[in-house]
């Protein structure tokens, strides 16, 4: 279903919107599912490909209207007034007035065989001033049948010409799609880049503490003669250190805000620019087993790509027939069946019709055979070649789904087993610490070791924090991957 367009008020109520006068807008927190649903309503991306897909429906359904049945009417009316030299056949009038009215109504039908069927009735009505007419004025109903059908060349090709409309279209909905579940995914990754660039603030937060704690400890130590300045200096170059890396980080969290906002927000002057982006959601998964045959299968029934690589070759396929139709030469069957009458009276003239004493009818065939090379057996190869090629991209679409879902199952399995070698290798570096700061109290240890196990714990505590982040972001690539993103956030388009 395809997701309600946001209104500017929502998109600025979900990132938090701050009025103007305050010099430093309020942080405003933002889920994962908001942070999608407003990348699914303005990315600008999305909306063109939309029309892309809209404008395909369209030419789709246009090429099958131009089979429907059309309905033909209107006069045609003429006046003359001329002299003549030969009196004798007008009567003796020497300037001559005629008055035609023709008037039709027909109906046309356009065949997906190639062909046409077509049912007309007529009255021509013809008065003059000649007194040398029987009928004046003189009526000429009538009623015909016609028909054409190719018996060879551009047989069918009305309903191949629909079907290669209808595919088209059906490559404008899956190329929607993809782009729809790239957005998505590009929406996700980018979220928790931001999660883990906020988490990584707090460890290094964290750390700052840590060594500001130790420093003004062994200040105190060293002012007490209890302590050598060596440790002093060591402690405060691993201050300046850790804000220095402190600094980065606040960079990279600037810059992850921007790639999130890139995506959810419409315009590049609206005021959400301004607005801290908070992540509402924590990164945090089961452990799930993903088996690549099963992961594979949904690939191969989900992926856009692969559809569309199937689609192009049923489309190519269907003009390489088509030009193999043009090859035949062209033998039409064409005939057509028509009654009149003709009196001073109209509905005399229109009675008499169904007595069918004056009739016309016509059948005939035409051939032409073109002699020495032809445009259409070039357009026979042309499409081939296309055909063929369309078969090697379809070839080359599987291998990289092949290879895309190979590495998407792999990294989640990895990226479960990381989860938890990094939580544990946390909690170890943790108690270590812990160890450590009380064998300092005792004088059992130096700063400079407790310095060392506070850079283990720091560095253990934002591995855990990235380890747990790519694993998130490997579960929204494998759904990518397998072709599943959009169904299992209910995002399919309709």
């Amino acid at each position: 279903m395809r997701p309600a367009a946001f209104p500017l008020a929502i998109a600025l109520g979900c990132l938090g919107g701050a009025p103007a006068a305050l010099a430093e807008p309020a942080p405003r927190s933002l889920t994962l599912a908001d942070a999608v649903a407003l990348a699914v309503a303005q990315n600008p991306d999305l909306a063109s490909q939309r029309l892309d897909a809209d404008v395909a429906a369209v030419e789709a359904a246009q090429a099958g209207h131009r089979y429907g049945l059309v309905m033909q009417a209107g006069p045609n009316l003429q006046r003359a007034v001329r002299p003549t030299s030969q009196t004798f056949l007008t009567g003796g009038v020497s300037r001559l007035d005629e008055w035609t009215q023709d008037y039709r109504l027909g109906l046309r039908q356009d065949l997906l065989t190639g062909g046409d069927l077509g049912v007309r009735m007529s009255t021509n009505v013809f008065d003059t001033n000649s007194t040398r007419v029987d009928f004046n004025p003189a009526f000429t109903p009538g009623a015909a049948i016609e028909f054409r059908q190719p018996l060879l060349r551009e047989w069918w090709n009305g309903g191949r010409e629909i079907a290669i409309a209808r595919v088209a279209a059906e490559q404008a909905r899956a190329r929607l799609r993809d782009r729809l579940m790239r957005v998505v995914a590009d929406t996700e990754v980018a979220y928790w880049n931001l999660v883990a660039a906020r988490q990584e603030i707090i460890v290094r937060e964290q750390a700052l503490g840590l060594v500001r704690a130790l420093l003004a400890a062994n200040r105190e130590k060293a002012k007490a003669g209890l302590l050598a300045k060596l440790d002093v200096l060591q402690a405060e170059a691993s201050l300046a250190q850790r804000e220095a890396s402190f600094l980065s980080a606040q960079r990279s969290l600037a810059q992850a805000e921007d790639d999130l906002r890139r995506l959810i927000v419409p315009r590049f002057d609206d005021q959400a620019w301004q607005i801290p982006v908070v992540p509402a959601d924590k990164p945090g998964a089961p452990a799930r087993e993903v088996a690549f045959a099963a992961a594979w299968s949904l690939a191969g029934t989900n992926r856009p790509d692969l559809t569309l690589a199937a689609q192009e070759i049923a489309q190519r396929q269907t003009r390489h027939d088509q030009a193999g139709n043009r090859l035949w030469p062209k033998l039409d069957l064409e005939g057509s069946a028509g009654v009149t009458n003709l009196s001073n009276q109209l509905q005399t003239a229109v009675n008499d019709i169904p007595q069918l004493r004056n009739y016309d009818v016509r059948g005939g065939v035409s051939l032409e055979w073109p002699l020495g090379p032809s445009l259409q057996a070039d357009e026979y190869r042309k499409t081939r070649l296309r055909v063929d090629q369309a078969d090697v991209d379809q070839r080359a679409a599987r291998q990289k789904a092949f290879a895309d879902v190979r590495e998407a199952v792999r990294n989640v399995a990895i990226g479960a087993k990381r989860v938890e070698a990094t939580a544990l290798a946390r909690r170890l570096a943790e108690a270590k610490l812990d160890a450590e700061q009380a064998k300092m109290k005792a004088g059992l240890s130096t700063a400079f070791q407790v310095l060392q196990f506070q850079d283990d714990f720091q560095e253990s505590s934002l591995g855990e924090v990235r380890a747990t982040v790519e694993y998130m972001q490997a579960l929204t690539r494998l759904e990518l991957a397998q072709g599943t993103l959009l169904q299992a956030r209910r995002l399919e388009p309709s």
